[in-house]
């Protein structure tokens, strides 16, 4: 079996298959005989440097058999609002679109109609729809007073940002002073740039560090377990302009309860499992959890399973080479996780993520010739199986989860609903070898 061959089989373990040309009815009709259920989904399109959006119409709307042939093909309409009838061998369904020259591909398996919720693609074109301006920021009496620290605007040193309007108003802008020695009190402040004439430096005074709200808080954090060489910190805080002051700790994070609400932490690890016929492996594996009270212990269980999920992997690969669908099991790896993910990609050529319960038979997806044809012609592909949750449903509730999440979506608040405070995930990175 060639190296392609090989990778023909890995992409359909992850649903994203190069298999026959286009199946089923394409016509945009639904067929099947119905039993009342229907799916609904909005699509819609949102610029990458502000939330300009739009609906997303023309995009392929795919529903695939149990064994994963096309039952019916259908496009999203010109208000994105997809509502088709969900038939009784309907099982699957596969939102395909064109983003910026990129083929995007989402499958959900094992669906029961119900409704997707609101699934947004990022789309650079429609950057030209935001109002951005360059701002220069003049740090000199920050770093004259502050010498001992790194002014960071969310991870970042360089001074010149270029910002954009979200509803004619910028978002404020947070910079932080982290200490170049770890345990040191790190400082941050809120910048309100709205007013300010672009052309002109913006002044930065060390006065702006010097309240007591200013001053961060260092978390004591307890991790198991603990590999001081491979695990990483990281704090942001949830707010009405998204996630924001966003850090990264080697040692001694801390977060600013009294500058901004909703603080998170999360720690992580990585690490190389080497090599097989596939590519190069790595493994990683989060835990994120809200910081309630900064004054008291944070007990994170960092999931260390990467044997497991490496094995199950190379079960489901392995299986795939002698074709057809693969079972796999997922559920006793790790706590809190409720769905498998794997996705396939090369940045800028094609994408195709896949969305499964943790345990069943992974099918042999069907595309349309057009759509295939895309991920045929991938020279650099990567590949990530990964489990994630949210510590809030049991293994056999994915469905129950997922219309939850959607109705959370829908929501549309400011700041992202509690529902998603405290997440999991573990994933295996194949680098495949083409060669």
């Amino acid at each position: 079996m060639t190296q392609y061959a090989i990778l023909t089989s890995v992409l359909s373990v992850s649903a994203i298959v190069m298999l026959s040309a286009c199946g089923g009815n394409s016509d945009g009709g639904d067929t099947g005989a119905s039993i009342g259920k229907r799916l609904t989904v909005d699509l819609m399109s949102e610029a990458t440097q502000c939330n300009f959006t739009q609906p997303l119409a023309g995009a392929d709307i795919i529903v695939h058999r149990q064994d994963g042939s096309i039952l019916s093909q259908s496009k999203s309409p010109s208000n994105g609002k997809v509502d088709i009838l969900w038939p009784a061998d309907a099982k699957h369904i596969s939102i395909a679109v064109d983003i910026d020259g990129e083929m995007q591909v989402n499958t959900h398996t094992e669906m029961t109609g119900g409704d997707l919720g609101i699934n947004t693609f990022w789309q650079s074109s429609l950057d030209s729809q935001c109002e951005c301006e360059t701002f220069n920021f003049d740090l000199s009496d920050v770093n004259t007073v502050y010498s001992g620290y790194t002014a960071l605007f969310e991870r970042s040193e360089n001074t010149s940002r270029l910002l954009c309007k979200n509803d004619g108003k910028f978002a404020p802008v947070h910079v932080t002073l982290m200490p170049q020695q770890p345990g040191v009190i790190a400082y941050s402040a809120i910048l309100d740039i709205n007013g300010h004439d672009s052309s002109q430096p913006f002044t930065v005074l060390s006065s702006q560090f010097d309240s007591a709200k200013n001053e961060g808080t260092l978390l004591s954090v307890i991790v198991n377990p603990y590999e001081p060489n491979v695990t990483r910190y990281t704090t942001f805080s949830e707010t009405e302009s998204g996630r924001v002051n966003w850090l990264t700790w080697t040692k001694g994070p801390q977060v600013f309860p009294a500058l901004l609400d909703n603080n998170f932490i999360s720690v992580s690890a990585s690490e190389s499992l080497g090599g097989n016929e596939f590519g190069d492996l790595h493994y990683q594996s989060g835990i994120r959890k809200k910081v309630i009270n900064a004054n008291v212990q944070q007990d994170l269980n960092l999931p260390q399973d990467q044997y497991q999920m490496l094995a199950e992997t190379q079960a489901i690969l392995d299986g795939m080479l002698n074709g057809g669908g693969a079972s796999y099991n997922f559920t006793n790896i790790g706590s809190g996780n409720i769905l498998l993910a794997v996705d396939l990609f090369e940045y800028g050529a094609a994408r195709w993520y896949i969305e499964a319960p943790l345990s069943g038979m992974m099918p042999e997806l069907s595309l349309p010739a057009n759509i295939e044809s895309r991920f045929e012609q991938l020279t650099q592909p990567r590949m990530t199986v990964s489990i994630y949750g949210y510590q809030n449903h049991a293994s056999n509730q994915y469905q129950e989860f997922r219309q939850q999440r959607a109705g959370k979506i829908r929501e549309n608040s400011a700041v992202r609903s509690s529902f998603f405070d405290k997440y999991t995930y573990q994933l295996i990175d194949i680098n495949l070898n083409l060669n």
